[in-house]
């Protein structure tokens, strides 16, 4: 995915999946899974490999495909929940981390 083919890594990822993975393992395996196919343009396989997970990077890539597909309410949900990791606080503006969780 480093190197800008996200058809490469899914093949990699597809090659080396094994049924004893520590479930932090596959979880990881299933948010680059899903990067690559957004990469590729398959956002809604990539939104269903997403289901029940409440990451950040999980929820930041959300937010990048209903950013691209227009869903803007889709996306403002996520955005919230983004927030929510890190509020704000006495209505001081954004931290650089709490700005980059948005704005990714």
């Amino acid at each position: 995915l480093l190197d800008k083919n996200p058809k490469e890594a899914l093949d990699a990822l597809l090659l080396s999946e094994s049924p004893d993975m520590s479930a932090a393992l596959a979880a990881q395996r299933r948010a680059l899974e899903a990067r690559a196919l957004a990469d590729l343009g398959k956002e809604e396989r990539a939104l269903s490999l997403l289901m029940g997970d409440d990451s950040e990077q999980a929820l930041q890539l959300r937010a990048e495909i209903y950013w691209k597909q227009n869903e803007y309410r889709k996306l403002a949900k996520v955005l919230r929940r983004l927030i929510a990791l890190a509020p704000p606080v006495d209505g001081r503006a954004l931290s650089e981390r709490q700005a980059q969780r948005l704005f990714h």
